[in-house]
């Protein structure tokens, strides 16, 4: 399908967070024609759409534009555009993000699906242009958002120094030697760390993306390396799924490291993806959804009682039919699993 035959005023208009008599939307998300199952359907945009006072925009599975264009005919220019997030369900135009698009731009977040078999040929899944990137508080790269040699030109040109937050993984082999010897730019704060663990290394998609430890103890290394550093303040570490027992000490090795180095550390096993209720006769499609956990619930025994995520003390799951989506996180401590905030 052209995309180009479907600019902004002609995508569907999903979730949006103001009603219709506002004066205008600030945040909108765009879902593309492979989140549906049924044939592409043109709507035309809300009145209070204005492109000018937009400040939030997630487009899923829509790229902004072609990065061998050099710019972004699909987009009008977003002069007030804080926020960009970027979910892309299929590989194909590696996307363009331009400060003549986003000229105010400090939060860009994108994720890729992490089976999207363009990884084994390094496909860049996004390009931003330089005059965006010092401008940049907040970056998300996961699912193999950017080539290894694209970050580390970024890195080593000090084009990443205004960050304050920074969001990556899954991290290959190949990778972990500059992890180990990175140093972080001054004002980075946070760093959250995305690991995947598969027990069949030989016959997983991933292949060797699945070495959890190496990225563990290219973390450690990492962190002893910026101990000097003045703002930086916590590690997070999120595992798509159960680590095996005999990596605990090299998890605990790196806790030592943050303790002794007066850096938070927080390690969470955590899925969030999309759903399809239809496939289960217990889910009602037009439900919002509701929570499960292991600390709620009539004295605190769990919603419903008993249920736990085996390996950790705590658990927390929020399944939403009609989003249609569902995550889970299991934490060990459960101020990292809050029941109370119906969000993870």
């Amino acid at each position: 399908m052209d995309r180009s035959q479907f600019p902004i005023d002609n995508i569907l208009v999903y979730g949006l967070s103001s009603s219709p008599d506002t004066d205008h939307i600030p945040r909108l998300a765009l879902h593309g024609p492979a989140a549906f199952n049924e044939p592409w359907v043109r709507h035309a945009k809300p009145n209070n759409l204005d492109p000018l006072q937009l400040e939030v925009l997630c487009m899923r599975d829509i790229e902004t534009s072609p990065a061998k264009l050099k710019c972004s005919p699909y987009l009008p220019t977003l002069p007030r555009l804080h926020t960009l997030q970027l979910s892309m369900l299929t590989h194909n135009e590696t996307p363009f993000v331009s400060s003549g698009t986003f000229p105010s731009l400090r939060t860009l977040e994108v994720y890729r699906d992490l089976f999207d078999e363009h990884r084994i040929c390094e496909a860049h899944a996004v390009a931003v242009d330089e005059v965006c990137l010092p401008k940049l508080e907040r970056l998300h790269l996961i699912g193999r958002a950017v080539e290894s040699t694209l970050f580390r030109m970024w890195a080593e040109g000090q084009l990443l120094n205004g960050l304050r937050h920074l969001a990556i993984g899954l991290l290959h082999r190949r990778e972990h030697s500059f992890l180990a010897e990175w140093l972080f730019p001054d004002r980075l704060e946070t760093l959250v760390v995305l690991v995947w663990h598969s027990p069949d290394t030989t016959k997983s998609q991933l292949g060797e993306m699945g070495d959890a430890k190496g990225t563990l103890n290219a973390l450690s290394s990492c962190i002893e390396r910026n101990r000097q550093s003045r703002n930086f303040t916590k590690l997070l570490v999120r595992a798509t799924s159960t680590l095996p027992k005999e990596l605990d000490a090299v998890v605990r090795n790196l806790s030592d490291i943050c303790f002794s180095h007066r850096v938070s550390f927080d390690f969470v096993v955590g899925v969030t993806g999309c759903i399809r209720p239809s496939h289960l006769s217990r889910l009602n499609p037009s439900d919002a959804g509701g929570q499960y956990d292991s600390s709620g619930g009539a004295g605190g025994k769990g919603n419903p009682q008993g249920s736990q995520c085996l390996g950790y003390n705590h658990y927390i799951e929020i399944v939403e039919p009609a989003g249609p989506r569902a995550c889970i996180k299991c934490c060990d401590d459960p101020a990292d699993c809050p029941t109370n905030k119906g969000q993870l």
